[in-house]
């Protein structure tokens, strides 16, 4: 990285913004295109993932469906356009405050300061996401990149990497269980402690013949509804949840396509949706509630340690669906959100151990935002190789392909690749 860097600013010194960056413009007319020309992009990029409430309860519309949707467009649309316009606007107040660029000051300083900017304006929902979702890029990286011996397995192994994921979904799943403080995004919320039930047991018709209840006037689960609907209406979520999904991916990676013919995407859209990563979602929800209510009807009354054993085993034995879709960025997401629950978990006793840092005044989001945009905006420019494809994806949307005429130009000038070798 060190010998990089000096060979990038030798090569780099002396080039100029309307070289690389805005080639044929002036800076201010390029800071005015970076909030203009990126409104219909970022549109494009946001109006998918506003769409998937909708999608989700497509049988039950009303008001309130529709209001959640465009509040979520509006936030996520301000993220994308605020951070996109601000990043690629520092780039040239950079260099003209420094007078050249410097391997930190081309893209990853920018767009950490974009970010960091844009945390004060956004709404705390649209923060959470977009720093969330950019340190499992972030992790997903590292993951690729490593030469830990792990990572090495882990990338190389199927087995290895499900095992893995097994391991941090059990951890995963008593963290939110011991969570009172909060609600974290995953994909299926625990069972907490037994202190809500019915007084009398709900009948379920398949069950009961699987694992019969000798004393059927006490309800053993801690779910509201019977054992058979609670398992069906969590496979039904989640299916129109993984579908949902898949349209949203599809229509975010040809939306170009879309346009040009609609009809030809149509005809093989079914063809193009990720059915594992729907199977996934419904075998992982589907084992973890079966094996919950499955070992809740073999321990009546059972104490509060036993129940939390039985959450780790059946949260250990759900994630075993994963080698059917071992995905990294499912794998990333797992690990990031452990941090985040532990996090809060801990927090009062973190905050007691590091008493020379202010944690009270200091919102985390404000931080981690700016360094992990900047880390992944740097990889997508010198690394490309390493940048996961719904990266440099989401980057061309948000800034209307002018990251990869950014980065073409910086490898044309300094390595004379083309650029095929980056997009």
């Amino acid at each position: 990285m060190t010998t990089f860097s000096k060979y990038f600013q030798q090569a780099a010194r002396q080039l100029a913004c309307d070289e690389v960056i805005h080639v044929g413009e002036t800076c201010w007319q390029s800071t005015v295109w970076n909030f203009t020309g990126t409104i219909a992009s970022c549109t494009k990029f946001v109006l998918p993932l506003a769409l998937i409430p909708i999608i989700m309860k497509i049988r039950h519309l009303n008001k309130d469906v529709f209001r959640q949707s465009f509040r979520m467009f509006v936030d996520f649309f301000l993220g994308a356009w605020l951070v996109s316009g601000l990043g690629l606007s520092n780039i040239c107040l950079f260099r003209k405050l420094f007078g050249c660029f410097y391997y930190p000051t081309v893209l990853a300083v920018p767009s950490g300061l974009g970010a960091f900017i844009s945390s004060w304006v956004l709404a705390e929902r649209a923060n959470y996401h977009y720093a969330h979702g950019l340190s499992t890029v972030a992790f997903q990286v590292s993951l690729l990149r490593g030469d830990f011996y792990i990572f090495r397995i882990l990338r190389n192994s199927r087995w290895a990497i499900t095992i893995a994921f097994m391991l941090l979904n059990a951890t995963l799943m008593h963290g939110l269980r011991e969570n009172r403080s909060g609600r974290f995004y995953w994909l299926t919320q625990p069972l907490k402690p037994k202190t809500d039930y019915h007084e009398f047991y709900e009948e379920s018709q398949y069950m009961d013949k699987l694992s019969p209840i000798v004393r059927s006037q006490i309800k053993c689960c801690a779910h509201e509804m019977n054992c058979d609907s609670y398992i069906y209406e969590g496979i039904k979520k989640f299916f129109k949840f993984g579908l949902g999904l898949e349209i949203a991916r599809n229509i975010i990676y040809n939306y170009s396509l879309i346009l040009k013919n609609p009809l030809k995407f149509f005809e093989v859209f079914f063809k193009r949706l990720n059915w594992n990563l729907v199977l996934f979602l419904v075998g992982y929800v589907g084992i973890y509630r079966f094996l919950n209510c499955w070992l809740s009807r073999r321990n009546i009354y059972l104490s509060e340690e036993v129940s939390k054993k039985d959450n780790k085993l059946a949260s250990l034995l759900c994630g075993l669906v994963f080698y059917l879709y071992p995905d990294q960025s499912i794998f990333s997401h797992t690990a990031i959100t452990i941090i985040e629950i532990y996090w809060k978990l801990y927090y009062e006793q973190i905050k007691s151990f590091v008493t020379w840092i202010p944690l009270d005044k200091i919102k985390i989001i404000h931080i981690v935002f700016p360094i992990v945009f900047g880390y992944v905006t740097h990889i997508r420019a010198f690394n490309p190789w390493l940048a996961p494809p719904i990266l440099k994806k989401l980057m061309h949307l948000s800034t209307n392909y002018k990251d990869a005429a950014i980065v073409t130009k910086y490898h044309e000038l300094l390595f004379g690749l083309t650029p095929q070798f980056i997009l």
